[in-house]
């Protein structure tokens, strides 16, 4: 296990083939050894947005998230951004709960003539807006769905579940992430 907390390529270029950037980055969720630049994990990422990276900084890990990376989860245009996405809204921050925890993600519109309203926009990336007139933050229906078989196979409250998905975000101070029980309750409760 604490091999996990030291990388392996420490002072050595990027895991990405092709690339002689310095690799800073690596990320809980995926599986290889090595770190990648900053530009190669993004890159990486354009459909896992909610996975979790850490950058190597001063001998140790330190907790990043994409949308500090300057990631943009586009919707509509097949995962491209919009070219209206830098109208005078641009893009937005929302915080989005999944699997792996709670996240900031940085949301690029689309912002076409014919584009759908935001809450079918992130209806089609599967996730469930907590406010269906001004969105700002989202559960993924895979997240959804966990809660929902573990409620009914487990037993397990709402309470039980955010403050599992707090200490998932940040086991340290489990207090100071960004959706309260309160949201997570009243979307059961709507559903």
């Amino acid at each position: 296990m604490y091999e996990q907390e030291c990388p392996l390529n420490e002072a050595g270029t990027c895991l990405q083939p092709g690339c002689t950037n310095r690799g800073t980055f690596d990320c809980l969720d995926c599986d290889f050894e090595g770190l990648f630049c900053t530009t190669c994990l993004k890159g990486t990422h354009t459909w896992l947005p909610f996975h979790r990276p850490r950058e190597w900084l001063d001998g140790h890990f330190r907790k990043r998230s994409l949308a500090y990376l300057g990631y943009i989860l586009a919707l509509g245009h097949g995962g491209n951004p919009c070219p209206y996405i830098d109208d005078e809204l641009g893009p937005q921050v929302m915080m989005i709960a999944d699997l792996t925890g709670i996240h900031e993600v940085i949301m690029g519109w689309c912002r076409c003539a014919s584009a759908p309203s935001t809450v079918q926009q992130l209806f089609r990336r599967r996730m469930f807006p907590a406010s269906m007139s001004r969105p700002r933050i989202a559960f993924t229906f895979r997240l959804l769905k966990l809660f929902h078989m573990l409620n009914h196979v487990a037993r397990t409250t709402p309470w039980d579940f955010v403050g599992t998905l707090h200490r998932l975000t940040d086991n340290v101070n489990p207090k100071g992430a960004p959706v309260s029980i309160d949201t997570l309750y009243i979307m059961c409760l709507s559903k």
